[in-house]
């Protein structure tokens, strides 16, 4: 990737929706206006139609590459490393190198129907009661599906949750493979481990529901409070992604 990628790729509330989206709205311009060249040249010669829609595709595969290499997804992700590294540093967190995805993590927030293939971008900070995490999650859809992969970005801090596993999401979405985990079998099941919600769920719902941002599910278990968010890797929202999940750690242990 080129010094000019990673300067391009400014980091915005939308960047991995960004990323998603031009690579489709290129490729489908791209056809459009070629299907219009071939339409408004129906009265040249054929070799000089096809000349020029030829020249059309060339064009939108070249604005492609370019787009891919400024504000594609690897793009973006040098300037969340970068940006998290820098974040890291000045409060004493440690950028660790890209990896799989940590097992616990995966089965109580990801959504049905989806695979980790990395976690990347991924910082650490101490807490008394463990190791939080920052990081960017590369999601694979089970074969057979036609979504192409995704990105959500992940904060995970340590808490006291004992045998209890509660989702809280911060937004009604009707389609249960965006942020709804797996386990919730498409929100029937929002708590574990006890016969009633725990006491403190309502607090958590409330906080959740506080909580300005992106869609997200936030997701208590597994000595861990997981949020698994939509969109959005700028480092002053990890901030306060991580402000929520401290909060909701301090709930949980009463």
């Amino acid at each position: 990737m080129s010094a000019d990628a990673h300067r391009g790729a400014a980091l915005g509330r939308r960047a991995w929706t960004g990323a998603a989206g031009r690579s489709l709205l290129i490729a489908v311009g791209t056809i459009v206006v070629a299907v219009i060249a071939a339409v408004l040249t129906g009265g040249l010669p054929q070799p000089i139609r096809v000349a020029i829609v030829a020249a059309v595709l060339v064009v939108g595969v070249l604005v492609a590459v370019l787009v891919v290499d400024r504000r594609g997804a690897e793009a973006i992700h040098a300037s969340v490393e970068a940006a998290r590294a820098a974040w890291a540093q000045h409060h004493g967190w440690v950028p660790v190198a890209d990896g799989p995805a940590d097992p616990a993590d995966v089965e109580l927030a990801v959504p049905r129907g989806w695979s980790v293939t990395a976690a990347r971008g991924r910082i650490v900070g101490a807490r008394a009661a463990g190791t939080a995490r920052a990081e960017t999650w590369v999601l694979r859809a089970v074969p057979g599906s036609r979504r192409q992969p995704r990105r959500r970005e992940i904060v995970v801090v340590p808490a006291r949750t004992g045998a209890v596993r509660l989702a809280v999401s911060n937004v009604a979405t009707a389609d249960p493979l965006l942020i709804t985990p797996a386990w919730t079998r498409g929100g029937r099941t929002t708590w574990l481990g006890t016969d009633a919600e725990p006491a403190w769920a309502a607090r958590v719902r409330d906080r959740v529901a506080a909580h300005a941002d992106l869609p997200l599910t936030v997701t208590v278990g597994a000595d861990r409070v997981v949020v698994y968010a939509l969109d959005d890797p700028r480092p002053q929202t990890l901030e306060a992604r991580l402000a929520l999940a401290t909060e909701i750690a301090g709930i949980v242990a009463g």
